[in-house]
């Protein structure tokens, strides 16, 4: 079987796994993948190839557009180091449970091992982070594929031939209309509900945390936690911060309220939550913690009850109302609250009090997605709790900076409404090449928004860094003076300076906007935050 027919067959094993775009990374390798792709995708109801320069850009690209369409994607791949260029996007969706396909091509197996030009050892190259892997070297093998399932990444790597003039790749056209299976690719089989209910029977002082969520899982859980009645603290990919439903449970000052409250239980849901509350658990081994979430990752190093399941299906368990006076909790969060709207008045040109602005400039129902640690956190400290129908998006896997413009960019692929990606200077600079995506996009307006405070301010409130010297928090800091402006003319992308003023909306499709908060009103107001929870 040649070069060509064997591209076919494995590609026809994609469409039966229910992958719903590629997006390719040409190269000499490769090229028996892509003539059939780009024929196919022509057909009505075939599946949308998208073209990158650039692997790990085109891989967290690949994640966002998971996210939104709740179904697998390949990224296809070259061999050499273009393939281990996927590595950070398949941690990410390994630690996301997301379905991330790395086709990567590879040359003959008996390269291996002899340092020919591009022959790295690519069979078992993402380890654990893969849930499944083949290594296609023969047609025999084309047979075995199978046992993906669609509930984590997984790596195909397809051995092709030394290509001769015998081989020509442009062959007929194919089909390669999804077959997906039924039912909600990111879904796993429900664990026994028995000991959530258990729990929540002992619950007295109760909690909710509500991490990473889908919209899926956010709508039907949303009735279910009215009718527990806990106080809930809601980061916004849980897409229930600001419900209208869960209004007066919602715990609005900050995520410091938590460790104020001293609640006796906390039930996570969805993934592992952004909060330092979260991390302080380590140290709290008699709390009783339960986490439910689809990936399973307890997210904790201490013992805790620990359930991977279809989150979604707790909304359809049994009433099952918190013990105790949970209530009680939330008159402390409301004089909290009142406090941190006073230091938005004070400390008008902060980071956060940007964030609060930013929140409001934002159309109603626009696509939000939070690019890192800080933007996520001062997002979920400061901004509106309004319902102004967001849809909010982040990567929470590893919680690294790695390819967030680019998963921004796959989320927003399609998108009618306006999408706002929110993001550290540090972060931006990490992914330059995202907006290479934009000319592929034929529809939506995106607005690449970077909070620029000239380094990692986020370490500099940190125990172990407060008391340096300066050259030593430069250096964690990666302190630096760079515009962004000079960067949004390279991609052609109009450019706004904003400091939290007056707001003049930009004109053009694309734009990036860059946030300059004053960083001595920043400093006093993360100074004078602790204070509000001490004064409730």
């Amino acid at each position: 079987m040649g070069n060509a027919q064997r591209a076919r067959q494995v590609l026809q094993y994609c469409a039966r796994a229910g992958v719903a775009e590629y997006i390719v990374c040409a190269g000499a390798r490769n090229i028996p993948f892509l003539v059939p792709l780009l024929q196919a995708c022509e057909a009505p109801g075939s599946p949308r190839v998208f073209h990158h320069f650039e692997e790990r850009a085109a891989a967290f690209f690949a994640l966002g557009r998971i996210k939104r369409l709740g179904r697998p994607v390949a990224v296809v791949t070259t061999s050499g180091t273009a393939a281990a260029e996927l590595l950070p996007a398949m941690i990410e969706a390994h630690y996301s449970g997301l379905p991330l396909l790395a086709l990567t091509a590879d040359r003959p197996a008996n390269f291996r091992g002899t340092g020919a030009p591009q022959a790295i050892e690519q069979v078992g190259l993402f380890g654990p982070y893969a849930t499944a892997a083949w290594d296609v070297r023969d047609d025999g093998i084309l047979s075995e594929l199978g046992g993906w399932g669609g509930t984590g990444p997984a790596h195909l790597n397809v051995c092709f031939d030394e290509p001769g003039p015998e081989q020509n790749p442009d062959v007929e056209a194919m089909t390669l209309a999804n077959e997906p299976a039924s039912g909600d690719s990111l879904c796993v089989e429900d664990e026994p509900p028995d000991a959530l209910l258990e729990f929540l029977k002992r619950a007295e002082r109760l909690v909710v945390l509500l991490g990473e969520l889908t919209q899926e899982e956010a709508s039907n859980l949303e009735p279910w936690l009215r009718d527990l009645g806990a106080p809930i603290w809601a980061e916004a990919a849980s897409h229930l911060r600001e419900s209208d439903l869960l209004a007066g449970l919602r715990l609005k000052s900050g995520e410091a309220i938590l460790r104020d409250l001293r609640p006796a239980q906390v039930l996570r849901l969805g993934g592992v939550p952004s909060c330092r509350y979260w991390r302080d658990l380590e140290n709290e081994p008699s709390l009783e913690v339960c986490s439910v979430s689809r990936t399973g990752f307890s997210g904790l190093a201490r013992p805790s009850l620990n359930l991977r399941a279809k989150v979604s299906a707790i909304g359809e368990l049994p009433d099952s109302r918190a013990m105790g006076d949970t209530k009680a909790m939330l008159p402390q969060d409301e004089k909290a609250a009142w406090g941190l709207e006073a230091l938005f008045q004070e400390y008008p040109h902060s980071e956060p009090t940007c964030f609060r602005r930013l929140s409001g400039i934002i159309p109603n129902e626009s696509l939000v997605f939070l690019g890192n640690s800080l933007p996520i956190r001062e997002w979920n400290l400061a901004a509106t709790a309004e319902n102004r129908k967001f849809r909010c998006f982040a990567n929470r896997g590893a919680n690294g900076i790695d390819g967030q413009l680019s998963t921004f960019l796959g989320c927003s692929m399609g998108e009618e409404a306006e999408s706002w990606g929110i993001f550290g200077d540090l972060t931006a600079l990490y992914d330059t090449v995202a907006p290479w995506m934009l000319e592929q996009m034929t529809e939506g307006v995106c607005r690449i928004v970077i909070v620029n405070n000239e380094g990692g301010q986020i370490f500099s409130r940190l125990p172990a860094v407060a008391g340096q010297s300066g050259r030593v928090r430069q250096t964690i800091e990666n302190r630096h003076a760079i515009s962004f402006q000079k960067w949004a003319e390279w991609w052609g992308l109009e450019y706004l300076c904003w400091r939290g003023d007056g707001w003049a909306p930009p004109e053009g499709r694309h734009a990036v906007i860059e946030i300059r908060p004053d960083a001595e009103e920043s400093e006093a107001f993360w100074k004078a935050l602790p204070d509000i929870y001490t004064k409730s």
